[in-house]
């Protein structure tokens, strides 16, 4: 079975807060990145003015087309991968992080959670992923 872990970590200051997206594959099973969408509420009253500050480069070039960012009623956060041909490198089993984005702050973390039922981690193949998601607050 494929499977991974997805872990979003929220580092707040004063003024800004960074979400950083990280992904390790868990299992034996090999697979390779498809295309693949994160998808994460926010409270809107606390977080504004997201900008993307890092990409992975492996997963926004090559056979991936540039990281997508948008924001959904303006409240999501999302984040698409998309491939146009076959990727060739496997899903290490180690962290590897996907994205960070960072947002003018002001509040609590109130509202932040992974929205699962539009988040999916697929295959080239269009085979989910089984994926255990998890938040971390610094």
């Amino acid at each position: 079975m494929k499977t991974s872990n997805v872990i979003l970590t929220v580092t707040a200051t004063k003024t800004k807060a960074i979400f950083e997206i990280s992904l390790q594959r868990t299992g034996k099973e090999t697979w390779l990145m498809g295309n693949s969408s994160f998808l994460i509420n926010f409270d809107k009253y606390c977080f504004r003015n997201p900008v993307m500050t890092y990409v992975n480069p492996f997963y926004s070039s090559g056979v991936y087309k540039p990281l997508r960012m948008e924001i959904l009623l303006r409240r999501i956060l999302g984040l698409q991968i998309e491939i146009q041909g076959m990727p060739e490198r496997i899903v290490p089993l180690t962290l590897e992080k996907i994205a960070v984005v960072e947002f003018d702050y002001i509040g609590n973390y109130r509202g932040v959670a992974w929205r699962g039922i539009d988040t999916a981690i697929v295959d080239p193949n269009f085979q989910e992923v089984v994926s255990n998601y998890s938040i971390q607050f610094k």
